[in-house]
């Protein structure tokens, strides 16, 4: 009878092992199948990044063991149901929360700090290194004067420009000239004449192609200036490293990011900003590295548990200045006006008054007079705005918080020119969308490529910005000031930046990002790329 009992549990244990067996292997190769599947998700909406892409198969990955980290990466971002299943562990955490008491006061922990990315550490130092051990990358390239006719030239003799972008040219040695002198352009699809101003005219690009400015100067041969206007390449997907995912909490009816610093890492962050310094030659190289929402909160028994981001201003000061680089105190401006609207609840960005903040601290830091805040004319986008901390942390308390956003428009008039992540070219007259009702507004969202011209500005006075989504707030305000604003987001562009803005001279070269960007790896990584690092 025993025996019988055994056999009998001994058959149901095989029949389950088998059943599943079965369902792990049918797992397994739908997973591997849907993994390779040409229509797969290469981003995840739920972690904000690019998911893992299929290592090269090459002998020294191979070595060194890259491939193989490389394919099991490949395969754990490729689960099949990943996203749902990240989604209801979120959800299921936010029933319960970890609970806290700050002085009486009441916050709970959604994320903690993240470790730090050695690997990518390393990387970026070996590109910084490479880069600067080569002569080819740095040098600026060789000046060609046009030929002189008559003691006459013209300021350069052929230009490339992108679309939306303009410039000055200026007839030189014409002190004393009483010849009557005509300017023309062959082609006024592709590059118009906007303003002509005596021995000087200003010109922007309306489309790819070529086109000729001519100079007629009676008695004189003609002067003539080639334009090549070009399109830019953008990447395909999104690299999603801009929500902050390490050190979310609720304190109040608000998320917060802490604001990690890591000094080694900012370090390398300045450095990059030096190369650019040492490859553009612009009069002025800044970083605009603006604060996390956590330094908003006034609690000193709260306080003491955040990273101290006054003091990483005074660290980053430091290290920018032994490079030559100029870095506004941001975080000091915003705290003169702490008790202000300066940051969303449901958002990790800043909101547009504390962008103008940034922009205000800017502006002083390189001798512009900022534009008053009470001169802008103000709008209040919408009042029921949710940002991008619900869509992260799935957390259901924060379906509750709502925020309103208000924009400032420039005082000027401008044209704003966008290349999307789908390659189209945009034309807007106004760099915030009164449409949109959200963050988005600002510069239209992220995109590879924005170019904005200010004509009432000098043409001549030119800023390249390189930024993760905090300049797309900050950006508009340097309308008050440039004539042709250059927006690159690294994380969509696939250009060389130093090929398409060959002989473009650069006033100033601003990096914008958030603290937590400025002393990661991955954004310098990014800027390093775009001017041909590998």
């Amino acid at each position: 009878m025993k025996k019988k009992y055994s056999e009998k549990y001994r058959r149901i244990d095989t029949v389950c092992v088998m059943i599943l067996a079965v369902v792990f292997f049918s797992f397994a190769l739908v997973n591997l199948i849907w993994s390779v599947f040409p229509g797969r998700k290469d981003y995840s909406e739920n972690e904000k990044r690019k998911l893992a892409s299929f290592p090269k198969l090459t002998f020294s990955n191979v070595i060194e063991g890259k491939f193989a980290d490389g394919v099991t990466d490949f395969f754990n971002d490729r689960i099949l149901f990943r996203d749902q299943f990240i989604s209801a562990s979120k959800k299921m955490s936010s029933l319960y929360g970890v609970d806290y008491k700050a002085g009486g006061d009441q916050f709970v922990v959604l994320t903690d700090k993240g470790s730090d990315d050695k690997k990518k550490k390393d990387d970026l130092d070996r590109m910084l290194d490479d880069l600067n051990k080569s002569t080819d990358a740095v040098t600026d390239p060789p000046e060609t004067d046009p030929p002189e006719v008559t003691g006459l030239k013209l300021s350069k003799s052929e230009m490339k420009l992108t679309v939306g972008s303009g410039m000055t040219v200026s007839l030189l040695g014409a002190d004393g000239l009483t010849s009557p002198f005509a300017w023309e352009i062959d082609d006024p699809n592709v590059v118009e004449i906007v303003a002509e101003e005596g021995e000087k005219v200003d010109v922007k690009a309306k489309n790819t192609g070529k086109a000729i400015l001519t100079c007629k100067v009676e008695g004189s041969a003609p002067l003539t200036c080639t334009f090549t206007i070009e399109a830019l390449a953008v990447k395909e997907g999104e690299n999603g490293i801009d929500v902050m995912t390490n050190g979310l909490f609720i304190y109040g009816d608000a998320v917060y990011s802490q604001g990690f610093f890591d000094p080694a890492s900012f370090t390398s962050y300045a450095d990059t900003a030096a190369y650019y310094k040492k490859t553009f030659n612009p009069e002025r190289m800044t970083v605009v590295v603006g604060p996390t929402s956590s330094i908003m909160i006034d609690n000193d028994n709260f306080r003491d548990r955040l990273p101290n981001q006054s003091a990483a201003f005074d660290t980053m000061a430091g290290i920018c200045a032994d490079r030559g680089i100029n870095c506004p105190d941001v975080g000091r401006e915003i705290l003169a006006h702490r008790d202000e609207y300066l940051y969303f609840r449901t958002d990790h960005h800043w909101t547009d008054r504390g962008a103008y903040y940034a922009y205000k601290a800017f502006a002083e830091s390189v001798g512009f007079d900022p534009t008053p805040i009470e001169n802008f004319r103000t709008m209040e986008l919408t009042d029921s705005y949710q940002g991008s901390m619900y869509e992260y942390t799935q957390d259901e308390r924060v379906k509750s918080f709502k925020d309103s956003v208000e924009a400032y428009f420039p005082t000027k008039p401008l044209t704003m020119t966008i290349h999307t992540k789908q390659g189209e070219v945009q034309t807007y007259d106004s760099a915030i969308m009164e449409w949109s009702p959200g963050y988005p507004a600002f510069l239209c969202g992220d995109n590879p490529y924005t170019v904005i011209n200010v004509p009432d500005n000098p043409q001549d006075l030119n800023v390249l910005v390189m930024k993760d989504s905090f300049g797309n707030a900050f950006v508009p305000f340097l309308a008050e000031h440039y004539g042709n604003i250059f927006v690159v987001d690294a994380r969509y562009s696939d250009f060389n930046i130093v090929d398409a803005f060959e002989g473009y001279h650069f006033t100033d070269v601003i990096f914008v990002n958030n603290i937590e960007a400025a002393s990661s790896p991955a954004w310098p990584t990014l800027y390093l790329k775009a001017v041909g690092a590998n």
